[in-house]
């Protein structure tokens, strides 16, 4: 009697454990394939508190508004070669993230527009670390330097800022030159361009983030993807700059300069970190951009 009680509790005992097992295994599922990208969805929806930066010395703070109402804050400076850069921050930060490329603009005689994006910094609108409704504020800042009597406009984006500006680039022809440094993708248009990246597997937790994106913040991404717009942009050149520590973005930007077809030049640096490239190469970073700027905007006018 004893042995036949032992032999039915032994699978009741293997059952229980394949149950706990199983329901381990749906968990970590559960949380790596919904939880998880939910809430890296619900973080890119929420504004991060930040104080307006004050301007440096030598530019005016300015107060522009985006077609939608969004006010936008910014730092302007006038140049003394006729020529204005278009300068963006990356996602989650502001203009005090972009002193060091403010200086060496400057210095070599450019006026520098410091533009800060909707939901970031001093400028008003709702938080979407994707950029996602950012092309109006470029529009805004074109349009502002084009009421200043600016004919040669460049742009200098980092991470977001630059894609942002890629994005907007089929959009704003008056762009003419643009630095893009550390862009990958900026919705699933753009991640689903790389082969690699198109199977549900790779895919999922991208299109689970960016669903819960749209469904929190009520925006959606530009109709045009990033490689789409680079294509449309007949007349506008591009510097790709690419961090040789993070491959995606080498990846991307033999994309885009693909897509630009002889219109832009990807240029990697070694040992860099995402946007660290002026800091790892200071004399190169500073002298290919300018090299870049001057070559180009010299021709616009």
């Amino acid at each position: 009697m004893e042995s036949s009680v032992q032999r039915v509790s032994k699978p009741k005992r293997a059952g229980r454990v394949w149950k706990i097992f199983g329901a381990i295994v749906l968990g970590l599922l559960l949380l790596l394939y919904v939880l998880f990208p939910v809430c890296m969805g619900s973080i890119a929806s929420v504004r991060k508190p930040q104080a307006a930066e004050l301007p440096p010395d030598g530019y005016e703070a300015v107060a522009i508004t985006a077609q939608d109402g969004t006010p936008l804050a910014g730092w302007y400076a006038a140049g003394e070669n006729g020529a204005c850069i278009l300068l963006i921050h990356g996602s989650n930060e502001n203009l005090a993230s972009i002193t060091d490329h403010v200086t060496f603009l400057r210095s070599a005689g450019y006026g520098v527009f410091a533009l800060t994006l909707r939901g970031h910094g001093g400028s008003g609108g709702r938080g979407n670390a994707l950029g996602w409704d950012c092309g109006q504020d470029v529009s805004s800042a074109v349009s502002y330097l084009r009421d200043k009597g600016v004919s040669r406009i460049g742009a200098l984006g980092l991470s977001l800022g630059g894609e942002v500006l890629l994005a907007s680039a089929a959009n704003e022809p008056e762009l003419r030159a643009i630095v893009s440094d550390g862009a990958t993708y900026h919705s699933l248009a753009d991640y689903l361009e790389l082969p690699d990246n198109r199977s549900l597997w790779r895919s999922w937790t991208i299109r689970v983030m960016y669903a819960s994106t749209a469904l929190f913040t009520g925006q959606r991404p530009p109709e045009r993807s990033i490689l789409e717009s680079v294509e449309k942009a007949a007349d506008t050149k591009f510097l790709l700059i690419a961090a040789g520590n993070v491959l995606s973005e080498s990846a991307y930007g033999a994309l885009y300069e693909t897509a630009a077809n002889g219109r832009a030049e990807l240029w990697t640096v070694p040992n860099a970190g995402h946007t660290q490239g002026l800091f790892v190469s200071p004399e190169e970073y500073r002298s290919r951009v300018l090299a870049f700027f001057q070559e180009t905007l010299a021709e616009v006018g």
